[in-house]
């Protein structure tokens, strides 16, 4: 079975990393960078990290993460890269779209939410959204969550040529067919 996970922040003991912190919409779990390098190797959907050209994890262009919140010590949160025009001490990770056009979203104090186009807009405007959308032509787009490389990335709302949802049949014995619930498209089973 392959999750698809979402890196949220980096938790720091003083300056020396102890890890990341990742959701996959059930639960929260934690992961070290040589995990996270090993688990992108294999294929795994992991989104917020890439790993880079010298083998240390970077964040991942595809995913339009623009920054990671570092968890220091007890209430302290800083973002990963210095930017002098975000002063927020909270990032949020857009994780989808609903069926109503609303975005799915999980912030780096692990709120789980649901946010109207506009008030997404406003947010990454404000830079408050690190990863998973981007403003492209005052349209929101979010990027394309298949690591196969079969869709495109999603422009306000609309999937450009995303490919559709189908329902796999697999035959465990001779002469019998089993259905199995694949979602293609969301990563469950």
């Amino acid at each position: 079975m392959c999750m698809r996970r979402f890196v949220i922040s980096r938790t720091m003991l003083g300056n020396r990393e102890q890890g990341w912190v990742l959701d996959d919409g059930v639960s929260i779990s934690e992961m070290t960078s040589k995990e996270i390098v090993t688990a992108l190797s294999k294929g795994q959907e992991i989104y917020g990290l890439a790993v880079g050209s010298d083998g240390t994890l970077v964040p991942d262009g595809e995913f339009f993460t623009r920054n990671i919140m570092e968890h220091r010590q007890v209430g302290n949160y800083k973002p990963m890269i210095d930017d002098d025009e975000c002063v927020a001490n909270v990032f949020y990770i857009v994780t989808g779209q609903n069926e109503k056009g609303e975005y799915t979203a999980i912030s780096t104090k692990h709120e789980r939410t649901v946010l109207s186009g506009e008030r997404c807009r406003v947010m990454l405007e404000m830079k408050v959204i690190s990863a998973g959308a981007k403003l492209e032509d005052g349209r929101i787009v979010l990027p394309c969550l298949d690591r196969a490389g079969n869709g495109k990335e999603k422009a306000g709302g609309t999937e450009k040529a995303q490919k559709p949802v189908e329902k796999k049949e697999k035959a465990s014995k001779p002469g019998k067919a089993v259905k199995a619930d694949t979602d293609e498209n969301s990563g469950t089973k």
